[in-house]
């Protein structure tokens, strides 16, 4: 109600502002309009009167939420991986509409849906269709499983629509920015492991393989699509590779220009590293400069094959670790190396025999080949 203190001449507009909240949805149409009413300000008796249609609402998804699942599987840029689509519709609807605006080069082509009574109906390379029946205020989750992740990584933005099975638009939740921050990804370019003997080759002349439960040095050169900035940490694991922070190191290649780094925890299988005042920089997907070479000391496993462990190598930033994606990753996919038994070797004389000097003696030489199976002794 509005009461204006001075008289208004007859056939004079009168313009005002009301700032108002739309509702949920489109109210009902007997109900979706405005009336105005115009009282005398002394008689309050009614002087004019009139009603026009109110605008169509258009109803928004709440409590959306968008992110990556799965304990297993891969959360890097350019990777198959598991997405879980959760959200409140105001209306009922029988289908989603998903696109993935952000970052470019989202694939749903072949794509699945895992979550119960769920189906895809068509895909468009950035953009899926799925068969979902929702209803109004009852919470709803939607999980897509093997499509490819969008290139490089960083902020995330998604379209997603409810319709009809006629194709009538219910809800929509556009250009929508909560959801995850897509991590990088890290990729191996090569990676190798050195003996003590190896890396001393004035005392130790000669190739030598790396025994397992022995010491080395673990070298990896490799690229990141996304920046970690000075402070950022780098992260690398192996559930059965032990770790130490003895001459842990970072250099940009090929010009071998170190990044300054301090080791700030190193438990068994996992070491983290701050960056100290270098930033490592992204590299193009495709291309190898820059890349960075990080090696480490670590004492091998009991295992000969390299596919029997893996190696995690993340950037991330500081903070709770597991309560955030990282920025970069290789997901768990870099495998171990090569092993060689420490194969036991022993030289004895026979009891029976004497051993007086310069004579010919019979000996005894027992060999233990442990896991191995070996095929011929030289």
């Amino acid at each position: 109600r509005i009461q204006e203190p001075l008289a208004v001449p007859a056939m004079r507009k009168i313009m005002f502002r009301v700032d108002v909240r739309n509702p949920a949805k489109t109210p009902h149409v007997m109900l979706n309009h405005w009336m105005v009413t115009h009282y005398s300000g002394t008689t309050r008796k009614v002087l004019s009167t009139s009603a026009f249609a109110s605008w169509e609402i258009i109803p928004q998804l709440a409590n959306v939420a968008i992110d990556l699942v799965g304990t297993d599987q891969n959360k890097a840029a350019g990777t198959q991986s598991r997405m879980s689509i959760s959200f409140t519709p105001v209306s009922d609807a029988d289908q989603l509409y998903l696109r993935a605006r952000l970052p470019l080069g989202f694939d749903f082509t072949g794509c699945s849906a895992l979550s119960n009574g769920h189906e895809i109906i068509a895909t468009d390379l950035d953009k899926v269709r799925v068969r979902a029946s929702v209803y109004a205020g009852v919470r709803s989750n939607v999980v897509i499983d093997n499509f490819k992740l969008g290139q490089i990584g960083g902020a995330t933005e998604f379209d997603l629509i409810t319709r009809l099975n006629n194709g009538e638009q219910m809800d929509e939740s556009l250009k929508f920015t909560g959801g995850f921050d897509l991590p990088g990804y890290v990729r191996v370019w090569n990676q190798t492991v050195e003996s003590n003997f190896t890396v001393n080759p004035a005392l130790y002349p000669g190739q030598r393989e790396v025994r397992m439960n022995a010491r080395a040095t673990v070298k990896f050169l490799f690229t990141v699509t996304r920046q970690a900035e000075p402070n950022d940490l780098i992260l690398i694991s192996s559930k059965f590779y032990r770790m130490f922070p003895d001459n842990f190191n970072i250099v940009r290649m090929p010009a071998r220009a170190p990044v300054s780094s301090e080791v700030v925890s190193f438990i068994d299988g996992a070491i983290v590293a701050q960056l100290m005042g270098t930033a490592i920089r992204t590299t193009v997907p495709g291309f190898k400069d820059p890349s960075y070479e990080v090696s480490f000391t670590t004492l091998t496993p009991n295992l000969p094959n390299p596919g029997d462990t893996f190696f995690r190598i993340e950037l991330r930033k500081p903070g709770n670790q597991s309560q955030q994606l990282p920025l970069n990753t290789n997901d768990e996919r870099t495998t171990g190396f090569r092993l060689v038994e420490n194969v036991l070797l022993r030289v004895q004389r026979l009891p029976s025999n004497e051993a007086p000097p310069m004579a010919e003696v019979d000996v005894e030489i027992v060999i233990d080949p442990k896991s191995t199976v070996p095929e011929e002794f030289l």
